[in-house]
């Protein structure tokens, strides 16, 4: 490119493409035609600002006789470039080597860097918070890696994973925890109803919840299984050992009071309204039925348990009995009268 000075002070204001090779017009985008006697000032192949850049760097070139070199994107050309400029008899000599597809190359690992980078700050988020909830939460949570021999039968499990939560409900220390299998911590697993869930979830995908009793710590877990993969469980339980001690104590009382009820020589049953459509009690059904009630229609107390009153006694309909349930059952008001039933 060759300098255009001013006529008066001989200053320069513009350069002229002097000469280019094949390379140059193709990364120019020009044919030979259209380069004779092209200018920087209108160069179609420059914006505005980067024909100013240019001129004024080129100048500096020209009368200093220093090279320089620059990394530039013409927005016009939507290309990158490598510029290396340097005088050369009565001009500039520019070097240009397109780096588009380098630059674009490194544009997306640039972009692919900070995405990864990105997703690392979430994992180490999530991670912190998974972290915080393992800790602070007073539920039990485990994972358990899966063993299966040859054939893909589930032989046995390790434990990967467990918070303080879990090595506490469990009972064992945490490196015995995370060391032994299921087998060498509880030999008899293997035929256990809580394995047998276990195998099911494997195979379906479905969790499962059970109530669990822990020997080695006297405790009852309510257990929530989850599949994760293939060989994966993932375990999250919760003591719940007041709850079940009170249950156990409400069944073994319930348990009595039943001894009771069925043993019993005086007849003995519970009533449950039944409705009709304007919301009044027609009938009632059996709850509890003791035998001697039962026997009164040669019958088990279980053949009238959930079934209406009127199918086995139709005649308290009628007889006054039916009326007498109802208003106690209405009016919570206790009844005790002699009856004579002689229907049915």
């Amino acid at each position: 490119m060759r300098p255009v000075r001013t006529q008066t002070d001989d200053d320069i204001t513009d350069f002229e493409y002097a000469y280019a090779n094949e390379e140059g017009l193709n990364f120019l985008n020009l044919t030979r035609e259209q380069f004779t006697g092209l200018k920087l000032s209108n160069s179609p192949t420059l914006s505005d600002e980067l024909r100013k850049k240019f001129i004024e760097e080129m100048v500096i070139v020209y009368t200093s006789g220093d090279k320089s070199e620059i990394t530039v994107f013409n927005p016009v050309l939507n290309k990158y470039a490598r510029v290396l400029r340097t005088k050369l008899r009565d001009g500039v000599l520019n070097v240009v080597q397109d780096i588009t597809k380098e630059n674009v190359i490194i544009r997306q690992l640039e972009e692919q860097t900070k995405q990864l980078e990105e997703r690392t700050q979430e994992l180490q988020e999530q991670k912190s918070l998974l972290d915080n909830i393992l800790e602070k939460t007073s539920n039990g949570i485990s994972v358990s890696k899966i063993f299966r021999d040859d054939r893909g039968k589930v032989v046995d499990a390790l434990t990967i994973l467990a918070n303080d939560a879990a090595v506490k409900y469990i009972g064992f220390p945490k490196d015995i925890y995370l060391s032994k299998r299921a087998t060498e911590i509880e030999p008899t697993v293997i035929g256990s109803p809580y394995y047998q869930a276990c195998i099911k979830t494997l195979e379906t995908g479905e969790p499962f919840v059970m109530q669990y009793y822990v020997e080695t710590t006297g405790r009852w877990l309510e257990l929530t299984v989850s599949k994760m993969d293939y060989t994966h469980l993932i375990q999250v339980f919760s003591d719940i050992t007041p709850i079940k001690k009170v249950q156990l104590q409400l069944e073994k009382a319930a348990s009595t009071l039943k001894t009771v009820f069925d043993s019993a020589q005086t007849g003995m049953f519970t009533l449950v309204p039944e409705y009709d459509d304007e919301g009044e009690i027609f009938d009632f059904r059996f709850g509890m039925v003791n035998s001697t009630v039962s026997s009164y229609v040669s019958k088990t107390p279980d053949a009238l348990e959930g079934e209406q009153t009127s199918k086995w006694y139709p005649g308290y309909l009628t007889n006054g009995v039916f009326h007498m349930y109802k208003h106690t059952f209405i009016t919570g008001e206790p009844q005790r009268r002699e009856l004579h039933y002689h229907v049915d």
